[in-house]
Parts: structure tokens; C-alpha cells; sequence
């Protein structure tokens, strides 16, 4: 399998944060993406979790 290279003298960077925003209901927000090497690519993620 192949793909595009990785761009040289880049690092990878995710960070995420889970809220608790009501009694049983979490929101998780995250971001992933690398920096360095002249590369642009970014990723955002968001999840609503509701137990009942």
C-alpha cells in the first residue's frame, strides 16, 4: 500500500477535550494535524454522547 509522504521535518498534533455538559451527556471535541514542512492538513471531530 502507498500513499503520500510525509512531509520533512513535520510532527503530529492531536489534542481532544471531553465536557461533561449535563448529568448523563459528555461533548468531546478534537483536533488532529501536522505541522512543519510547508504541509496545510487539518482534522476536527465532535461527539455528542447521551446515556439513558
Amino acid at each position: 500500500m502507498t500513499g503520500v509522504p510525509i512531509a520533512e521535518d513535520a510532527a503530529g498534533l492531536e489534542v481532544g477535550l471531553d465536557m461533561l455538559v449535563g448529568a448523563r451527556t459528555t461533548l468531546g471535541i478534537a483536533y488532529t494535524g501536522p505541522f512543519g514542512g510547508g504541509v496545510t492538513q487539518n482534522g476536527f471531530n465532535a461527539v455528542l454522547k447521551a446515556s439513558f
